[in-house]
């Protein structure tokens, strides 16, 4: 029996996933990790990512302190090239949020 996402966000970043990535056993897999984190997330917080009181700001910066953590993570499994990588993503947020911060005054 296949799971169906709890929310709109979760059922994007599916159909993101199976758009770009091959079809197959790992692709498979990072679903079920997705519904997975998702249900845990809604079990843990009440509710989905779904959210209204949240503006893309306020998802920018859940998004850069996820990315700050991945690194660490990385550099810890051998995996500095990884690491790179993270943190080009986690420069590439900031510079954003920067950007736009006048925007927001």
């Amino acid at each position: 029996m296949t799971r169906e996402p709890l929310a709109e966000n979760t059922r994007k970043v599916i159909e993101l996933l199976k758009k770009h990535e091959p079809d197959g056993p790992t692709r498979a897999r990072l679903i079920e990790r997705i519904l997975d984190r998702e249900e845990a997330g809604f079990k843990k917080y009440g509710h989905t990512m779904d959210r209204k009181d949240y503006r893309p700001r306020d998802w920018r910066f859940e998004l850069l302190a996820e990315l700050l953590d991945a690194p660490q993570y990385a550099v810890a499994a051998d995996e500095e090239e990884f690491a790179v990588h993270l943190l080009n993503d986690a420069y590439r947020i900031q510079k954003k949020l920067d950007d736009t911060f006048y925007d927001t005054l």
